[in-house]
C-alpha cells in the first residue's frame, strides 16, 4: 500500500478524470476548499452520495483500514504554506484557512511547535 497511490480519488465538478492518491495525500474530514490535500469525505459525498452504498461504513474503511488521517492543525498550517508557495492569492480561502486554524484543537504540547 505505501508503495503505490491505492486511495480512489473521484473527480466531480468537473476536475477531469479520476485518479489514485497516496494516504498522505488525503484527509478524511478536510475542508471542500483545500487545496493540498484530498477532501475524501467532500468528493465521496458528491461522487456517491446518490448510491445505494453505505458511504459511513466505506469513510470509516478508508480512515480505520487504509490509514488516512483526519484533519489536524497541521494540515491548516501545510495549508497556508502551500498558498503561500504556490502563489495562491484567494484572500477570502486564506482567510478562511487562517480561522479554522484559530479554532482547531491543540494539545498542551502543540501550543509551543506551533509558535
Amino acid at each position: 500500500m505505501d508503495q503505490i497511490g491505492g486511495i480512489y480519488i473521484p473527480r466531480t465538478r468537473g476536475d477531469g478524470g479520476t485518479c489514485w492518491g497516496h494516504r498522505s495525500q488525503c484527509l478524511v474530514d478536510a475542508p471542500e476548499n483545500m487545496q493540498y490535500k484530498y477532501p475524501i469525505d467532500v468528493l465521496y459525498n458528491e461522487a456517491f452520495g446518490n448510491a445505494r452504498a453505505d458511504l459511513a461504513t466505506v469513510k470509516h474503511f478508508i480512515s480505520e483500514t487504509l490509514g488516512v488521517p483526519t484533519l489536524c492543525w497541521r494540515d491548516y498550517v501545510e495549508e497556508l504554506r502551500h498558498l503561500k508557495n504556490t502563489g495562491y492569492y484567494d484572500f477570502a480561502l486564506v482567510e478562511e484557512q487562517y480561522k479554522r486554524l484559530k479554532t482547531a484543537r491543540l494539545n498542551v504540547g502543540d501550543t509551543k511547535e506551533l509558535r
